[in-house]
């Protein structure tokens, strides 16, 4: 299992005297539990194997999860090309009977296995070669993964199927867009307390949050997740649809005067403050607002 008793390291990954490491490489605070073996593997930024791991030939993103016992990436026999599916007719050397078929080996090191970030991976699932899993995805406990994993798709069961998806389409558009797995490290720690989303048992946000500046409008869901509308042209929230509306009324003005008069539309629409609105002149000053929390619920600041 991890050791949480200490602070990981950026510059030096932490890892068990019992695992057995070979040609690998690493980001910053990844962590390798006991008895993991790993070949030939990349294993991104805070990345963890619990323990009793085995990976091969695989590039793991940032912030994968991997539960206790998740083999990645199994080498696979011959099967059906010999007539003995036993690895001495490739690995003859090892038995003296000759020199080892090296186009087998060769053949097993292209089927290498891709994780996005942010992926989730269950107790003693098994992820095949040649599989590429998404952001954001989730793999069942014993799972066994044949085929490409969606970003934020959940599968499970051998083999694995879809089972749902993590967030509604648009949640998982924004969360592509603003892609938080490459925030700095400032940057996460920061925003850590941001992480939880609002989110209902529909998964639906239970509030939106726009902001406007001089040419365009801004949806926001939670706090950080940031995505530019162009054109006005929004899809999805309830408050955002008022917004919308209102724009689509006063098509004959200029952009300015638009969102002035949509803002004003929407704020009066929601008293209960679930609806804050900003206009600024520029994105950023929007964003600083938001994360330095100097706005009031009660009304739209003009800044």
């Amino acid at each position: 299992m991890l050791d949480f008793t200490k602070t990981l390291d950026a510059e030096k990954p932490l890892i068990h005297p019992t695992c057995v490491v070979n040609n690998c490489t690493f980001g910053q605070f990844v962590e390798l539990g006991d008895h993991c073996i790993a070949a030939e593997s990349y294993i991104g930024s805070y990345t963890y194997l619990f323990g009793q791991n085995d990976i091969y030939n695989c590039t793991l993103g940032k912030f994968n999860s991997i539960a206790t016992g998740v083999r990645i990436n199994p080498v696979q026999h011959p099967m059906r090309e010999r007539a003995a599916a036993h690895h001495f007719t490739y690995r003859a050397a090892h038995y003296g009977l000759g020199e080892d078929d090296e186009e087998i080996i060769k053949w097993r090191k292209e089927l290498k296995v891709t994780t996005g970030h942010d992926v989730w991976i269950g107790h003693n699932a098994v992820i095949m070669g040649g599989v590429t899993i998404g952001n954001g995805a989730v793999i069942g406990a014993g799972a066994v993964v044949t085929h490409d994993v969606a970003p934020f798709e959940i599968v499970g069961g051998v083999p694995a199927q879809h089972i749902g998806w993590r967030y509604d389409e648009e949640t998982i558009a924004a969360m592509e867009s603003i892609a938080w797995w490459d925030w700095d490290f400032e940057t996460i720690k920061e925003r850590l307390k941001e992480n939880d989303l609002p989110i209902d048992e529909n998964g639906s946000w239970k509030n939106a949050l726009v902001i406007c500046d001089n040419e365009h409008i801004y949806d926001i869901g939670p706090k950080f997740a940031f995505r530019e509308v162009n054109d006005f042209v929004v899809h999805g929230y309830k408050e955002v649809d008022a917004v919308i509306s209102a724009l689509d009324a006063t098509s004959s003005i200029s952009a300015e005067q638009r969102i002035i008069k949509a803002v004003s539309f929407a704020s009066k629409i929601y008293k209960e403050n679930l609806f804050p609105l900003v206009i600024t002149d520029t994105k950023d000053k929007a964003l600083k607002i938001i994360y330095d929390g100097e706005f009031e619920n009660e009304h739209f600041d003009s800044v």
